[in-house]
């Protein structure tokens, strides 16, 4: 029995601090363009120039071309492959546009190329702008081995028009089960892969358009016109749209780009005149309107030449 102001028999504890494990491995994929890099870049006299650019986020092999214009000729390099990669990825299937309220089936393959085998759960993001309803028989996680690859599929259904943005996330999660003949390994610092893309809505029903044109003729003052638009009534809700444009021309769009109209004159006599005529026509117009420029000029006068020449 311990005295009073004595101490009492002594016991020690361990007590062991496990550190939390560390955060898993993810990417966040959302830059997918059919096509990279259309750069011109300024080569100096070492010949070399360093590029900094920034890898698209699709798993692929990109075939890079480059060629050279200098004084001296053309120079073409060879063909370059560079490969994006990663062990663990998810790739989503789906169309580039869909009708607001039409069905169709949204895909996510999971790809392992991880050493082992690993248990994946995948899981849509939730928006209010569709819905998402998984195919039957088919559950939201699933045993994945080496080098193997699984599908994921749900019954899509957009509520909106315009661009929807669709998130699908995969992750190895842990699990005490058995994966065909081994266990199943979680990565030592787990991983998930989130994957957006861009899915247009478009609006039921049969597109029109309509065209107002307003001539205004201001006189140094501010002007203003009200315009009342009035939509059909059969409408379809949310797909109504206006585009305005104001251009200092009397012809307005007409003569955007009317240099293009330039033709080299050819054939027998009638043919060369109908050809020549109108490089003459909108030459004088391009001079009175001040929009003639040196490159126009000598396009338009190599026509006429060529045009006089011909027999």
């Amino acid at each position: 029995m311990a005295r009073p102001g004595s101490a009492g028999p002594r016991r020690e504890m361990a007590v062991a601090l496990a550190a939390p494990p560390p955060p898993p491995i993810q990417t966040v994929r959302t830059f997918f363009p059919e096509t990279w890099i259309w750069d011109l870049v300024e080569v100096g006299e070492s010949g070399s120039a360093d590029v900094p650019l920034t890898v698209p986020d699709t798993i692929t092999t990109w075939e890079t071309e480059v060629f050279c214009l200098a004084p001296s000729g053309f120079g073409l390099a060879p063909l370059v492959e560079l490969t994006v990669f990663q062990p663990f990825f998810l790739e989503l299937t789906l169309p580039y546009s869909v009708i607001r309220g039409e069905r169709f089936e949204l895909k996510a393959t999971v790809f392992n190329y991880l050493s082992k085998c690993i248990m994946v759960s995948v899981t849509p993001a939730l928006s209010s702008d569709y819905t998402l309803t998984p195919v039957r028989d088919v559950q939201d996680s699933s045993c994945l081995c080496a080098n193997g690859r699984k599908t994921f599929s749900w019954t899509m259904a957009p509520s909106v028009l315009g661009v929807l943005n669709v998130s699908v996330s995969a992750a190895a999660v842990q699990s005490h089960a058995a994966c065909g003949n081994g266990v199943v390994n979680v990565p030592e610092r787990g991983r998930v892969d989130t994957v957006t893309r861009g899915l247009l809505g478009k609006a039921e029903g049969t597109e029109k358009s309509h065209t107002y044109n307003w001539l205004l003729c201001p006189t140094g003052e501010a002007l203003t016109e009200e315009v009342e638009v009035q939509l059909p009534q059969n409408v379809v809700d949310g797909s109504a749209r206006i585009s305005l444009s104001v251009l200092g021309d009397i012809l307005g769009r007409a003569l955007n780009n009317l240099d293009g109209l330039l033709q080299m004159p050819y054939g027998c006599g009638e043919q060369n005149m109908a050809l020549l005529s109108p490089n003459i026509y909108i030459l004088e117009y391009l001079r009175n309107t001040n929009q003639l420029t040196p490159a126009i000029l000598d396009k338009a006068t190599k026509f006429l030449t060529s045009g006089r020449r011909v027999p």
